[in-house]
């Protein structure tokens, strides 16, 4: 039986405060490696060096793996975790070996589909989402944040995570240290309209009540990407913006 296949769009944007893009985004619809497709978004570490060298670094090396894998595996999610570990040592090692990239780390999440299932691995605070054919939104992966950690013991609300000033501050990331522990998983398409990529530019910026205002708009799917950058800046774009749309 074929894949049914999904239409995807990304958007990335430098925001309205810094003067570097440090976001980086990877689509391809079609076979790559053994996959159908793959989506990765990478959001380099902003209060390090080369954020922007270990976020494009880590989209090439993770897609690289998979370029070099037959189909001789069993899991999905388990390839994209192991990608994604690989991704980390070689991060990691050229901050090494470069002094100007030295401490250099990026977010990473990837995703890809087959014929029932969304497969992803994670790595940081940026996000998958998937729009319901309900209408709602439901978070995929889990933040690896300093303020997500305090929510989760009920020291802040969600109220004060959206506005704490450590808020951008991850716990794990890719590139920073020689190892990094990977969440991975699937999650079944059945009920699924939409899948989004984000990374935090959009999501300390909007409540989750305003990205689902506007991915259930009546506007067509590549102008619903861009409608999410522009509220994301009119909202202070304090941060790089970048969205992966597929439906």
């Amino acid at each position: 039986m074929g894949c049914k296949m999904r239409q995807a769009f990304g958007v990335t944007d430098v925001g309205q405060k810094r003067t570097r893009n440090e976001d980086f985004i990877f689509i391809k619809n079609e076979a790559h490696g053994p996959l159908r497709n793959i989506f990765v978004l990478a959001d380099g570490m902003g209060g390090h060096n080369a954020g922007h060298i270990a976020s494009e670094s880590a989209c090439e090396y993770f897609c690289e793996y998979l370029e070099s894998k037959d189909i001789g595996f069993i899991y999905i999610e388990d390839l994209l975790a192991d990608a994604l570990r690989d991704t980390n040592t070689k991060v990691h090692r050229k901050a090494g070996e470069h002094k100007e990239y030295s401490g250099m780390g990026t977010t990473l999440t990837a995703c890809a589909y087959d014929d029932k299932n969304l497969y992803y691995a994670h790595v940081g605070d940026s996000r998958l989402y998937v729009l319901l054919n309900d209408g709602s939104l439901r978070q995929i992966t889990k933040d690896h944040s300093l303020v997500n950690s305090l929510l989760e013991d009920g020291v802040i609300t969600e109220e004060e995570a959206r506005t704490h000033p450590r808020r951008n501050v991850v716990t794990r990331a890719v590139g920073t240290d020689y190892a990094v522990e990977v969440d991975k998983s699937y999650y079944e398409l059945k009920n699924v309209a939409k899948i989004m990529l984000c990374s935090d530019g959009l999501t300390d910026m909007l409540t989750d009540n305003e990205i689902v205002n506007i991915m259930n708009s009546k506007s067509g799917n590549e102008e619903i990407a861009q409608k999410l950058v522009d509220a994301a800046n009119e909202a202070g774009g304090l941060d790089n913006i970048s969205v992966v749309l597929i439906w």
